[in-house]
C-alpha cells in the first residue's frame, strides 16, 4: 500500500501542465471524485469544439487511466491487508481459545489434584481411625488379661494360704490328739497299776474319757464310721476304768457309799 501511494504521488507530480486544477490524492488510496471530474472536463470540451482529442487532453486521459489502475492496485492491496488482518484476528482468536482451553485444563487438573488429595486425606484419616480402634482393642484386651492374671494370682495365694492354714490346723489337731492320747494312756496305766493316788487318776480318767466320748460323738456327724469306732473304744476304756475304780481297795471305795457313787458315774 505504501508503494502504491508513492507511485500515485509520483504521477501527480509528473502530470502535464494542462491538468485542470489542483488534484490532491487521498494519501494514495483512492482517486478523489473531483479529480476524476476535472480530468474528464477538458476531454468533453475538446469534443464539443470538434477536435480529435490530441494534445493536453490525451495526456490527462492517460493520467486518469493510470490513476484508475493505481486504484485497482490499492483495492487489491486493501483486500490483502484485510485478509492479513482477518488471518491475524483468527490467529488471535485461536490463541485466545487455546489460552482459554489451557486455563480450563489447568483448572480441571488442579480440581482433580485437589480431589485426589482430599480422597487420600480421607483414606489416611480412616486408616488412622482403624489403627486407633485396633490399639484401643489391644489395650482393653491387655487390661482384661492383666486383671485375669491378678485374679488368678490372688486365688492361688488364697488357696495356698487356706491350705497352709488347714495344714497348720491339722498339725495342731494331731499334736493335741497325741497329747490327749498320752494323758489318757498315763491315766489308764496309773489306774491299772494300783499305784498310790489311783483314786485321782481313775477319777481324772473318767472325766477325760467322758469328754473324749462326747467329742467323738460330735465328730461322728462328719465321719460316721470313725465316730462309731472312737465311741466304741472310749466306751470300753470308760467301762474298764470304772471297773478298776470299783475293784480298787482304797479306803474311800470301801465305804458304804463308795460303790453307789461309782455306779452313778458309770450310768452317767
Amino acid at each position: 500500500a505504501e508503494e502504491v501511494g508513492l507511485a500515485l504521488r509520483g504521477q501527480a507530480l509528473a502530470r502535464p501542465a494542462g491538468w485542470p486544477g489542483e488534484c490532491a490524492l487521498d494519501d494514495g488510496l483512492f482517486p478523489p471524485l473531483d479529480c476524476i471530474a476535472q480530468a474528464s472536463a477538458p476531454r468533453a470540451a475538446g469534443a464539443a469544439e470538434g477536435g480529435d482529442g490530441s494534445g493536453p487532453e490525451d495526456a490527462g486521459r492517460g493520467n486518469c487511466q493510470a490513476v484508475f489502475a493505481g486504484g485497482e492496485q490499492v483495492a487489491a492491496a486493501r483486500e490483502a491487508r484485510l485478509a492479513i488482518v482477518g488471518a491475524a484476528e483468527a490467529q488471535v482468536r485461536v490463541r485466545g481459545i487455546e489460552s482459554y482451553a489451557a486455563v480450563q485444563i489447568r483448572q480441571r487438573s488442579e480440581e482433580q489434584e485437589t480431589e485426589r488429595c482430599r480422597i487420600a486425606q480421607e483414606a489416611r484419616t480412616r486408616r488412622l481411625e482403624r489403627m486407633a480402634q485396633v490399639a484401643e482393642v489391644l489395650v482393653l484386651e491387655q487390661n482384661r488379661t492383666r486383671r485375669q492374671q491378678i485374679a488368678l494370682e490372688a486365688s492361688d495365694k488364697k488357696a495356698s494360704i487356706d491350705s497352709s492354714l488347714q495344714a497348720q490346723q491339722l498339725a495342731h489337731t494331731r499334736s493335741e490328739s497325741l497329747y490327749l492320747f498320752l494323758v489318757f494312756m498315763a491315766s489308764h496305766i496309773g489306774t491299772r497299776l494300783r499305784m498310790p493316788g489311783g483314786k485321782f487318776s481313775a477319777m481324772f480318767l473318767v472325766v477325760f474319757i467322758r469328754y473324749l466320748w462326747l467329742r467323738a460323738k460330735a465328730a461322728g456327724n462328719g465321719s460316721f464310721l470313725r465316730g462309731l469306732l472312737q465311741r466304741g473304744l472310749l466306751q470300753r476304756s470308760l467301762k474298764g476304768s470304772l471297773a478298776a475304780l470299783l475293784e480298787s481297795p482304797a479306803a474311800h471305795l470301801a465305804a458304804p457309799g463308795g460303790r453307789v457313787e461309782a455306779a452313778v458315774a458309770l450310768r452317767a
